[in-house]
């Protein structure tokens, strides 16, 4: 969405256009993904669910250590299929966002040669 400023049901759209020929692939990865992530904050929940505070806090340091994970993983696989499908260039990406978000050129006064 913020890549290629696609919206709603555009993006979905976008989206399933993508994993067009790698349906079972992507869920493959989704749910290989939600279990490297689901199995050690289960196991430790397990585990510290006799601490209160210092238990809770854990929980959550953990929690956000692999929901970043995910978002790792999940970044890399859309621009792996961006790659594979469009001959995207990563290269190309950020020249096009640097231009956009650059200020304009300032006008500087050519010195004349006499």
């Amino acid at each position: 969405m913020v890549v290629e400023r696609r919206f709603g049901v555009t993006a979905l759209r976008r989206s399933s256009a993508l994993i067009k020929s790698a349906w079972w692939r992507t869920f493959g990865i989704f749910v290989v993904v939600e279990a490297v992530q689901l199995v050690p904050v289960r196991i430790l929940r397990i585990l510290w669910s006799s601490m209160w505070v210092e238990g809770i806090l854990l929980r959550g340091l953990v929690a956000s250590v692999g929901y970043a994970y995910i978002a790792i993983v999940l970044t890399v696989y859309y621009f792996d299929r961006r790659c594979r499908i469009e001959d995207f260039d990563l290269r190309h990406l950020a020249e096009q966002i640097r231009a956009e978000s650059a200020p304009p050129p300032a006008i500087t006064a050519v010195p004349s040669i006499e």
